[in-house]
């Protein structure tokens, strides 16, 4: 039985005419045009109308030839490049639509949206430096006010032309490329703050960060770290009676470690996730509290190294776990690191004998509640 459409000659305009009449009569998403049905269906119209008018007849025969040189490059192997019916789907759609249209998916959904203008902004450049966090000999780029952990590259989707880029933020063209993320980065918390507008917090899409940055952080896990965040937030302000960017950072911080949110880069073979001063250790990361006896290590990656073996294996596994000295006894220089880090005015007792995490525990603990 053909399931094919039927219709009646009528008298097109031209060959674009005709082929918007069979997408529409087939019900084709234009911007997913099964070309070799339309192909059958277009030579039948063109065979059956006996066109007369040979200028006309040339013209239905040349966008024959056109989709059928589309068919064949369809066919093709796959390298890279833009889909053959993109400069078609231009042909097809009036000019004024043109801008739109090359913005817009195949199915659509909500990739971008309206953000904020934050306490920070965040900046591919922002990115690339804090995923290189202890990464290629070096140490820690981590964000103070880190409240979620991603990883992903920048992914723009047909809109990384000059007009697209955000000059005023330092973001440029190439800035695509080179600043792509080399391992895991963070989420600051006060780019989630408005820089002027008290009572607001945002999450996921809406953060204060460049069309670059939003590249990296749309992806559902990300946007659910952040909502995380943005409700501890909210909770800790309306507690205390407060603005969201009167709130410190450390105590949203302590709120998602409490609830099982890595929110540091660094890994340590002496304090797994479950050790009882995992979160103290995490906090004093972020805050330079205390040096851990070695650093965590790794070379950087693109997402372009996942079949190179050296290094594919830190992308699967995350970065080497450094020693951070948890149950050792502090030293004095651990000691006088310590006290100068504690809460003006608030008097730190160190006992003579105590290790490494039962101090930094109670430095943290103190920092929290003073």
């Amino acid at each position: 039985m053909n399931t094919q459409p039927s219709f009646r000659l009528e008298a097109f305009e031209g060959p674009l005419d005709l082929l918007l009449s069979l997408i529409e009569k087939n019900k084709i998403n234009i911007f997913d045009i099964p070309i070799a049905l339309i192909l059958e269906q277009y030579n039948e119209y063109i065979e059956s109308a006996k066109l007369r008018d040979m200028n006309v007849a040339a013209e239905f025969i040349e966008m024959s030839a056109r989709l059928i040189q589309i068919k064949c490059r369809l066919l093709l192997p796959k390298t890279g490049g833009d889909d053959p019916r993109e400069e078609l789907v231009r042909d097809l759609l009036p000019p004024e639509w043109h801008e739109i249209a090359r913005r817009l998916p195949v199915i659509p959904y909500v990739r971008e949206s309206r953000r904020i203008l934050g306490e920070i902004t965040l900046t591919s450049s922002m990115l690339l430096m804090n995923s290189l966090s202890y990464r290629d000999g070096k140490t820690g780029f981590e964000f103070p006010d880190a409240i979620a952990i991603g990883r992903y590259n920048i992914d723009l989707h047909n809109s990384g032309e000059r007009a697209d880029i955000e000059n005023s933020l330092g973001e440029t063209v190439a800035s695509i490329e080179t600043n792509r993320p080399r391992g895991n980065f963070q989420v600051p918390l006060y780019a989630l703050v408005p820089a002027e507008v008290d009572g607001f917090i945002a999450a996921e899409k809406n953060l204060s960060m460049s069309r670059l940055a939003a590249g990296a952080l749309r992806l559902q896990p990300i946007c659910m770290m952040t909502g995380q965040a943005a409700g501890a937030l909210a909770a800790l302000a309306a507690r205390e009676n407060i603005p969201p960017r009167s709130v410190r950072a450390i105590k949203v911080q302590w709120e998602l470690l409490n609830a099982g949110v890595n929110i540091s880069l660094a890994k340590f073979r002496d304090v797994p996730q479950e050790h009882k001063y995992n979160a103290a250790v995490q906090i004093a990361m972020l805050h330079k509290l205390l040096d851990p006896l070695s650093y965590p290590h790794n070379p950087s990656f693109n997402k372009s190294d996942s079949d190179n073996k050296t290094l594919g294996i830190p992308m699967i596994k995350g970065p080497p776990l450094g020693t951070f000295g948890i149950d050792r006894q502090i030293t004095e220089n651990d000691r006088t690191k310590l006290l100068g880090n504690a809460p003006r005015g608030f008097l730190l007792s160190l006992p003579e004998k105590i290790t490494r995490g039962e101090a930094l525990d109670m430095l943290v603990r103190a920092m929290i509640t003073f």
